[in-house]
């Protein structure tokens, strides 16, 4: 899939930092304004802080000057290093306000996610052994990301000042339920973080509700969040914004963003009708569509795919294209009119 590559405004400091991760490098830039803000902190590796660092250094700056950290959403490749960020600097950390309590206590939150997530996948078809690798691979990166305190608490519509520049902050949930986008309706540059990427799409992730603490309530198949449906939502909320340039969490820089969103838009229609082509072969649970869908997945991948799935059947299940019956435990879909069915009604 192609897009318009674009340098960032002159303001405006791209740096990359590796990640210990299938995702690769991950973005933050520094807004030279004031207050100096950083966006987003990386993983917490050394070798992640190393290329902060040097970024940072190839403008005149040292980490220590930073005054505004702004976390983009909740994952670890961008919050894990916010605390040592602030323990250096002193800066305030400004994110999205339902998402401080998260981060208060980050390692009671992802317990709670990894429960959250469990519960989902394994009523999908996950088998127990996935589900326990996924455990251990979890344990193993709360190293990358500790908690940290939230100073400014953003919510939908507000106006931060950050970097010289007046941004006005969007929620946009669906990759997660704590994505913000950050725009400045000046010279249209806008902060997209995850919510948007050039090279690959943003995984629409089943997470508990910010806030929830009742996970087997939150879990109920029947109420659960349905993220690409807030996904697909939010991408029409940005593609009314005016944007020369955006900057995302991962990959270049790029501009033409309306064509971006189009395509990212007619992907998941696409993948939605791939995999209801399969459901009318058959009814599948969503572990056994991943291998129809995907071969040679990376183990540590296994569970994205499963969301992708599961986020694709919800777009179904809206749609009124499939029905899903309960087995044994394990929920499969079904398509509303198999093939060679009479059409539907």
């Amino acid at each position: 899939m192609t897009f318009q590559a674009a340098d960032p405004p002159a303001d405006v400091v791209r740096i990359a930092m590796p990640t210990p991760w299938a995702v690769g490098v991950v973005n933050a830039y520094l807004l030279l304004g004031e207050p100096l803000t950083l966006v987003d902190a990386g993983p917490r590796t050394p070798a992640a802080l190393a290329a902060l660092q040097a970024g940072a250094a190839s403008v005149g700056i040292r980490l220590e000057d930073i005054e505004l950290l702004v976390l983009t959403h909740q994952h670890q490749d961008h919050i894990g290093a916010a605390a040592e960020l602030v323990r250096r600097s002193g800066a305030r950390v400004a994110a999205f306000a339902p998402l401080a309590e998260e981060l208060h206590d980050l390692p009671a939150a992802l317990s709670r996610q990894h429960d959250y997530m469990s519960r989902v996948i394994v009523r999908h078809g996950m088998p127990s052994a996935e589900i326990t690798a996924r455990r251990r691979r979890q344990d193993s990166d709360r190293q990358y990301a500790e908690s940290v305190a939230i100073d400014v608490r953003l919510r939908d519509g507000d106006v931060l000042q950050a970097g010289g520049r007046r941004l006005t902050v969007y929620h946009r949930p669906g990759h997660s339920p704590s994505d913000i986008i950050l725009h400045d309706p000046g010279d249209g540059v806008l902060v997209v973080g995850d919510h948007l990427l050039p090279k690959v799409s943003s995984n629409p992730i089943a997470h508990l509700p910010l806030g929830a603490r009742d996970v087997e309530s939150a879990a109920d198949e029947r109420t659960r969040p349905r993220p690409l449906l807030d996904y697909l939502a939010s991408l029409a909320g940005t593609r009314e914004l005016t944007v020369s340039v955006a900057l995302p969490g991962h990959g270049p820089v790029f501009s033409d963003l309306p064509t971006l969103i189009d395509a990212r838009v007619a992907m998941h229609h696409q993948r939605a009708a791939e995999i209801l082509a399969a459901l009318q072969i058959e009814p599948r649970a969503a572990r056994d569509l991943v291998d129809v869908l995907w071969t040679d997945l990376p183990p540590d991948l296994t569970y994205l795919a499963m969301t992708e799935v599961i986020a694709h059947l919800d777009l179904l299940g809206h749609q009124g294209a499939i029905v899903a019956d309960a087995e044994a435990g394990v929920i499969r879909s079904r398509a509303a009119c198999p093939r060679h069915a009479h059409p539907c009604k």
